[in-house]
């Protein structure tokens, strides 16, 4: 092998792992949802037959400053964030939500904001939007329908 064909091997492989993760953020879609008055943004990752769902809060102080594009403006290194596609070749719903306008400030976060009720609800919502998604979740709603008497939910909700 030439010393140019490696070089071109090189630049090609260079090339498709740079264009990886470009394609993976393609592939999330964004949602905005009303909570409380708020307006919160969110990666969704939806595999055509989700076996169940999960919600992938970023570390640290978990403001991700989404944009409406999904461009991530904090946090794309934290290792949930950048595993989420991984989550849904597995099979599952993937939300990955940014934190309410409200719990951010010009420089950060509210101190000590994960421990709210406003932040609690914002996550209840978060879990509402995924419950319907898992074949799981399908199935216990079809067994209710069924049934005069409604089987224990699987998801418990305040």
């Amino acid at each position: 092998m030439t010393a140019a064909r490696a070089l071109r091997r090189y630049l090609l492989v260079a090339a498709i792992l740079t264009a990886m993760p470009m394609a993976l953020a393609r592939a999330d879609q964004v949602l905005e949802v009303d909570s409380r008055g708020q307006k919160i943004r969110a990666l969704l990752l939806k595999p055509e037959n989700p076996v169940g769902s999960v919600i992938l809060l970023a570390g640290g102080h978990g403001r991700l400053d989404l944009g409406a594009d999904g461009r991530i403006g904090w946090g794309a290194g934290n290792q949930l964030v950048r595993t989420r596609a991984a989550y849904a070749r597995a099979g599952y719903l993937t939300l990955v939500p940014d934190i309410a306008p409200d719990l951010k400030t010009a420089t950060g976060v509210l101190d000590r904001y994960r421990y709210g009720a406003p932040h609690a609800r914002d996550i209840g919502l978060w879990s509402s939007i995924c419950a319907g998604s898992s074949r799981r979740w399908r199935w216990w709603r079809r067994a209710a329908a069924r049934s005069p008497r409604a089987p224990r939910s699987p998801i418990r909700r305040a």
